[in-house]
């Protein structure tokens, strides 16, 4: 990586995130504000080629420990995560390890991360919110927030809020008596200068799901704009 990369994947830390409840003794988790896989995790793209030819994607954390600790290890080539909150966009290099597919597998079992293993909510071992946030998440969604604002406001992700939201987590939360916690959809009218966000964001490497939340449209509509199926005379 050059020293401009490396500039920019550093500008899209936040070294001042949670501290682990069950392992205060690692201290702040470094939070990826950047373009995320859809799955939590953190990822940088750039050009070998100097912007041109085909873009290289880094895993975030990857990234992390490369620039720490220099090149993984051909026999370890599994950044694996004593925090735990990969999934969550911590990209500490304090909280990496290097190991295998099998011992990573293996470290999970034992902390009772294992599918036949888990729990729901609070009950879950590593839970880093409680059912009144995941509560609070859904009412400000129903109220019409943006995912980008909840997000922020309870120091999660826009794919942590979304998944919470339309209930891909965190099911055994039921929703309140006067149904406030179903997701509000709402229904944005784009300006041509949301368009060209839209391009520019994906070119620089956002996901499109990322985009539909922050802007609070539908994947599909972001899809039709960047393959410009829509919004044809927008340049």
């Amino acid at each position: 990586m050059d020293d401009a990369l490396i500039a920019r994947f550093w500008s899209l830390v936040d070294k001042d995130g949670p501290v682990h409840p069950h392992d205060p003794w690692l201290g702040n988790c470094w939070q990826w504000r950047g373009t995320g896989n859809g799955n939590g995790y953190g990822v940088i793209y750039f050009y070998p080629d100097g912007g041109k030819g085909s873009r290289t994607k880094y895993y975030a954390h990857r990234a992390s420990w490369i620039l720490r600790h220099g090149p993984i290890p051909s026999h370890s080539p599994i950044i694996c995560h004593s925090c735990d909150r990969g999934h969550l966009g911590c990209v500490s290099p304090f909280h990496l390890f290097a190991g295998t597919l099998a011992a990573n597998n293996a470290d999970m079992w034992n902390k009772g991360r294992g599918r036949a293993g888990s729990l729901p909510g609070e009950q879950c071992w590593n839970s880093l919110i409680t059912e009144e946030t995941v509560r609070a998440v859904r009412v400000a969604a129903s109220d019409g927030a943006y995912y980008r604002d909840i997000a922020k406001r309870f120091g999660l992700t826009v794919t942590n809020v979304s998944a919470i939201v339309r209930r891909q987590t965190w099911k055994n939360i039921p929703e309140l008596p006067d149904g406030r916690c179903r997701p509000f959809v709402r229904r944005t009218k784009l300006s041509e200068d949301n368009v060209r966000n839209v391009r520019a964001a994906y070119l620089g490497g956002e996901t499109q799901t990322s985009i539909a939340a922050r802007l609070g449209v539908t994947k599909s509509a972001i899809s039709l704009i960047v393959r410009r199926k829509k919004w044809k005379h927008v340049v």
